[in-house]
């Protein structure tokens, strides 16, 4: 997805539950997580599939890595697009506050 068609979403952490959550046209899109000594393990993302293709799934992550480094955690994750996307970004949340936000 080029950065253009990405839109800008309000991400909401439910601590109690462990899960960011969307809310995108009376939809729910969240990533799940548990929290296991310092580190912060990604456990699930979903997405409905009409949301699909627009940026929310990699914002929900990216929140949930923001977090973790801003919290002195370690972002892991055993959800595999949640691997792919630590893979291919840890390097860029270095400083969270620095960060551009979805």
């Amino acid at each position: 997805m080029n950065k253009e068609n990405q839109q800008k979403y309000d991400v909401t952490h439910d601590a109690d539950r462990q899960r960011f959550i969307i809310e995108c046209e009376g939809r729910k899109s969240l990533v799940e997580y548990a929290l296991k000594d310092d580190k912060l393990v990604i456990t699930h993302t979903f997405v409905p599939e009409p949301l699909e293709g627009r940026g929310i799934a990699s914002c929900l992550v990216r929140a949930a890595c923001e977090y973790a480094v801003s919290n002195g955690l370690e972002p892991i994750a055993t959800c595999s697009y949640a691997v792919a996307w630590i893979n291919r970004n840890l390097d860029t949340l270095s400083d969270s506050k620095n960060s551009e936000s979805c």
